[in-house]
């Protein structure tokens, strides 16, 4: 039922109205099938992004994707590779632009703002130039559903005349194509925002309008019940929320009865358990929530479910609990509904009515950290609806008014002064732990300049991966005797060795004494003499030098060679693994090979 990264899905009539966008668009078909369309409207993300979208080149890899393709790839990377999915996004965009196709440039940037999602500015920006484009198609859904996503987010945000104006605007132009369905759904949406604000009359006034627009549909069909059903059941909590409980009991048999061969039934069961609460049913109340709540965690029921009818679920559970004096059953409940409240800041004044609860449980049983801790939540949920609601009045917080948790808050603190030596200890800890991190900071800024004069100083240098080829007919018998090995034969085997640099057959991989030797028709210890008289080097240092010459060299004067992982470098130039790559890089150059094209990428932009 809850998402990460506070997703949310929206009201059933978003969902709803996509029933009919699928029976003409292909690409919205297979996202319907395949994908929650909570996920498809909704996702708050906190991702951090980085780069210029301006600077964007589309890659080659993707120059032939399809705009599907690109589509699907773009959310399959959404819980992956956050960046790839911008990349995904991009693309999409980019093309369309290419591709002059206002209806393609709409999807792109609204790909965008899903992307950047309520955590940065950018998705507003994606979303309103959506809008702007999707003006240009003459579709029947476009710009309306936008102006639909773009509120409900508003609404997430606590921006509510900025999300009353945009649900305005979207049924500005739902009258302009004559869609009845868009303005009912936008109609049903602001009731919701009206019942979340409190304003419960109003609220059920749109609702009931929405209600009877369901009901006059003829030959219903199972998409059209389940509208009906889901509105149903957002007006009978209405009338719960206004204590209008012989309206909310009515209503709930009806739609009880409806809802029995459709998924929706435990919404209806879970409302039909909070009635025997009211009517003092406490076991049948427990049982009848208990077994409906498991429904809501199957797959293919969360499209039906919103996190505020778990908040419910689990809050009559726990109020039912306590009449029955079973506290500790109680209490986890109430924990349950402030996790899930914390999970999706779900903030409306009947929630606050749990953190007294957990106050006064923590208070007696003399848990001062308990009772400190949601004392606080408490003044931060009050602050949230005092702020985004302005519904704090005397009577919604006559049990806890703020001066009173004021008051308890700072008997608490004092209360819990023998906890000051903790605490001056966790200052002591932190100071240290602050000045840890300025040596490390410290370290890590003199590192980086060295390295940047050991980049500099190999810049200087020049790289040439062949060592001079020799007239070896003149070496001399005495160096051969030192070594043991004929003239005739050095001579030979170096005229291969500078074949062998000429060629680059240095860069293959698993390279050995005996390998080469055989190669050069010798033994593997008279090629390791040689290397290491003329060459000055082991073997394997011979080896490995050639490579990272030959790559520092390549990387100067290749720029998409700079573009390859280090991965890929290094099994370009015959290195086993990575590590083994970057480890003798460093230890010949006292640098990274990552450092190393860092700084090379940056002389190349800042030309």
């Amino acid at each position: 039922m809850l998402k990460k990264n506070k997703i949310q899905k929206l009201s059933f009539y978003i969902k709803k109205i996509f029933f009919d966008i699928l029976k003409k668009n292909d690409l919205l078909k297979y996202t319907f099938l395949n994908r929650n369309l909570a996920v498809f409207f909704i996702i708050m993300v906190n991702l951090i992004s980085s780069g210029q979208d301006s600077n964007f080149t589309i890659p080659d890899s993707l120059s032939n994707k399809s705009f599907d393709n690109l589509y699907d790839q773009f959310y399959d990377h959404m819980n992956i590779e956050n960046e790839d999915a911008k990349i995904y996004a991009l693309t999409y965009l980019h093309k369309g632009i290419m591709n002059k196709s206002n209806y393609r440039i709409t999807w792109g940037h609204y790909l965008l703002s899903v992307f950047y999602g309520l955590e940065s500015d950018k998705w507003l920006t994606h979303i309103d130039k959506a809008i702007e484009a999707s003006k240009e198609i003459n579709d029947r859904d476009f710009p309306t559903l936008l102006f639909i996503n773009k509120a409900v987010m508003q609404a997430e945000k606590g921006e509510f005349n900025e999300a009353i104006n945009n649900y305005l605007e979207g049924i500005k132009y739902s009258k302009k194509t004559g869609s009845n369905h868009y303005q009912y759904m936008i109609k049903h949406n602001i009731s919701l925002l009206k019942r979340k604000l409190g304003k419960y009359n109003e609220a059920k006034l749109l609702l009931n309008e929405c209600l009877a627009y369901e009901e006059q549909k003829n030959n219903r069909s199972y998409e059209d019940s389940i509208s009906y059903l889901v509105t149903l059941s957002e007006l009978i909590t209405t009338h719960r929320y206004n204590k209008e409980i012989d309206s909310f009991t009515k209503l709930n048999e009806k739609g009880f009865s409806l809802s029995r061969n459709y998924r929706i039934h435990n919404l209806f069961k879970i409302n039909d358990g909070i009635k025997d609460y009211y009517e003092g049913n406490y076991h049948n109340s427990i049982k009848k929530i208990s077994d409906a709540i498991p429904y809501f965690f199957v797959e293919e029921n969360k499209y039906f479910y919103e996190n505020y009818n778990l908040i419910d679920a689990y809050w009559y559970l726990g109020t039912a609990y306590e009449e029955l004096s079973n506290y500790k059953k109680s209490i986890q409940y109430y924990n349950k509904v402030d996790s899930i409240i914390a999970e999706t800041n779900y903030y409306i004044p009947q929630n606050r009515l749990v953190y007294t609860k957990l106050i006064n449980h923590y208070k007696s049983i003399n848990d001062k950290k308990l009772q400190l801790k949601y004392i606080n939540r408490l003044l931060y949920v009050d602050s949230i609806l005092n702020k985004d609601y302005k519904l704090i009045n005397n009577k919604i917080i006559k049990d806890y008014e703020t001066p009173e948790l004021l008051r308890e808050k700072e008997i608490l603190i004092k209360s819990m002064s023998n906890q000051n030596s903790t605490y001056k200890s966790f200052i002591v800890g932190l100071l240290i732990v602050l000045t840890i991190v300025s040596l490390l900071f410290i370290y890590q800024y003199r590192k980086k300049k060295l390295y940047h004069l050991r980049f500099e100083n190999l810049l200087k240098k020049k790289n040439s991966i062949l060592i001079e080829k020799k007239d070896y007919t003149n070496i001399s018998t005495t160096t051969s005797n030192d070594i043991g090995i004929p003239p005739e034969l050095v001579k030979t085997i170096l005229n291969k060795l500078h074949k062998f640099e000429e060629n680059l057959d240095f860069t293959k991989q698993n390279i050995t004494t005996n390998t080469l030797a055989k190669e050069f028709n010798t033994n593997s210890k008279y090629l390791s003499k040689i290397i290491n008289t003329h060459r000055q080097k082991s073997f394997t240092q011979y080896i490995n030098d050639l490579r990272v010459e030959y790559v520092m060299k390549k990387l100067r004067i290749d720029s998409k060679f700079q573009n390859y992982t280090i991965k890929a470098i290094a099994k370009e130039i015959g290195f086993s693994n990575t590590q083994s790559f970057s480890t003798y890089f460093y230890k010949k150059n006292g640098i990274y090979p990552s450092f190393f094209i860092k700084e090379l990428k940056n002389i190349k932009n800042s030309k």
